[in-house]
């Protein structure tokens, strides 16, 4: 059995999600990481704010050259995904031995989770996604039968039974 693990550095397994986790902090005010998306806290990391600094210097410059952009996160490099399926493909062969290794078993491993996430998150979408337009839809057959709205405001405008609002002033 051939292993590059010793050469990729066998580092102290601290958690699989250490870094994970401080994603999940809302607002992050730290910044001793040198990239910007391992600075970022959720709201700045679903809506893709920490781009925004690379953003504006693409504006005011007009163009970004590759020494604009920042390295690759370090929790992004290949030496740790390598070294993580190194570490779960090794695992594999000592429990099942060289002729029942099974690469589809340790790819399941390796992805699961992040895949798991992903279904969940798109769920969720779908979800939300379907609910906002039946939670507007709902109460127009009541406005309808009523013919006027009461939201604060909106007073002012009177539907007709068919065609567009009038204005009465």
């Amino acid at each position: 059995m051939n292993s590059h693990l010793g050469m990729l550095g066998d580092g102290h397994h601290k958690g699989k999600y250490r870094f994970g986790y401080n994603l999940l902090k809302p607002i992050r005010t730290t910044s001793k990481h040198p990239h910007a998306i391992d600075n970022a806290g959720l709201l700045s990391y679903t809506t893709f704010s920490w781009l925004t600094p690379l953003a504006h210097l693409a504006f005011k410059k007009g163009e970004l050259l590759t020494d604009d952009v920042w390295p690759l996160s370090t929790h992004e490099t290949s030496d740790v995904t390598c070294r993580r399926l190194e570490r779960l493909w090794q695992q594999e062969l000592q429990e099942c031995g060289p002729e029942e290794a099974s690469l589809g078993r340790v790819v399941w491993v390796f992805c699961r989770t992040r895949l798991i996430i992903s279904i969940v998150c798109l769920m969720v979408t779908q979800l939300a996604g379907f609910c906002g337009p039946v939670s507007t839809i709902q109460p127009l057959p009541d406005f309808h039968n009523v013919g006027s709205i009461s939201v604060a405001g909106a007073h002012a405008f009177r539907w007709p039974r068919k065609g567009t609002p009038k204005h009465f002033d």
